[in-house]
């Protein structure tokens, strides 16, 4: 059965250029984008993913021998908040604030991931840079970022999940949506449109 997307589209193209969506400075994007090579090739730093299968927060090694960590979106919404706000962390202050629970790797911890978790960060109503969904958004991904794999992802290459790391954190490949609305912005003919838009598209 089919149905009619158009509709989908004509909102999402309203959303893409309303002057009520909050963007990011380009300057403070190309900023992130250093960051994050910086940070992928930061080999003291662990590469945190969007998947599940292990405790979040708690290191595991990949066949590289490079630190892998779960997370949830809390990290995506932090590294946008961050970028909306202006603000671009140093290596040494994501060290730091991922090590001290600043940074947050999961909306909330459970009891046993939080007993064994070395980077204990988990949202909060109040942080900063502020917790978006208490701003009233959703933090969405322009290009799906699912790690679609039945195995380990300890076993998949590593320059799959660097990739997979890059377009988890970047503030490029992110928009937000009202949070009401949330669920229509995980739809792929709304992403579609923020897809094939040029800002976007440089990136993608």
């Amino acid at each position: 059965m089919s149905f009619d997307t158009q509709p989908i589209r004509k909102i999402a193209e309203d959303w893409l250029i309303s002057n009520e969506r909050p963007r990011v400075d380009e300057g403070v994007l190309q900023a992130w984008d250093r960051l994050i090579e910086e940070w992928a090739e930061a080999q003291d730093l662990p590469l945190l993913l969007r998947a599940t299968g292990r405790s979040r927060g708690q290191p595991f090694a990949h066949l590289t021998g490079r630190e892998l960590v779960c997370a949830d979106n809390s990290l995506a919404n932090w590294a946008l908040s961050s970028a909306l706000k202006g603000s671009v962390p140093s290596l040494r202050e994501v060290h730091d604030g991922l090590s001290s629970g600043r940074i947050p790797i999961a909306f909330a911890l459970k009891l046993g991931e939080r007993a064994t978790a070395r980077y204990p960060g988990s949202q909060r109503a109040k942080m900063d840079p502020p917790n978006l969904n208490t701003l009233g958004w959703k933090v969405c991904h322009v290009l799906d970022i699912g790690i679609k794999s039945r195995g380990s992802v300890a076993d998949l290459p590593v320059e799959r999940l660097l990739a997979h790391f890059r377009l988890f954190l970047n503030p490029r490949n992110m928009f937000v949506v009202p949070k009401q609305h949330g669920g229509v912005g995980e739809m792929p003919d709304f992403q579609a449109v923020f897809r094939n838009d040029p800002w976007f598209g440089k990136f993608l």
